[in-house]
């Protein structure tokens, strides 16, 4: 997901026109779009079912903040250095998390395998 976050900002930045922003913000779309899924399941496989809860608290409070930090930065950037140096740090970033992903991003020790065992009530016994 990260890689394509990348590349539609790296879209805008390479053709400026309408129907390459347009293209950016759909690829950003479909990349986003299961970012919040994914990441709770990767993150529930590192604690137990009983103690979910406050890491799934502190990743929903954790896109928020995001928002909050990055806002003004992206805001400062455009105002300062142009709307394509925002989009250039943002590629930048993108780049940046899909490295540390795939260098130190594993499944935790909470991953459940799901065995499937017959039912003994759904044969009529």
């Amino acid at each position: 997901m990260a890689l394509l976050w990348a590349v539609a900002q790296l879209s805008v930045l390479a053709v400026a026109a309408v129907a390459a922003l347009i293209a950016g913000r759909v690829l950003l779309g479909v990349a986003e779009g299961p970012a919040a899924s994914m990441s709770t399941h990767a993150l529930y496989k590192w604690f137990p079912p009983e103690r979910r809860g406050l890491p799934s608290a502190l990743r929903i409070g954790g896109a928020a903040i995001g928002t909050l930090v990055s806002a003004p930065v992206l805001t400062w950037l455009v105002t300062d250095f142009g709307r394509r140096s925002a989009y250039a740090v943002l590629a930048v970033v993108s780049l940046l998390w899909a490295l540390v992903w795939w260098r130190t991003g594993h499944d935790g020790p909470y991953d459940e395998v799901r065995h499937h065992e017959p039912n003994p009530t759904a044969h009529g016994r």
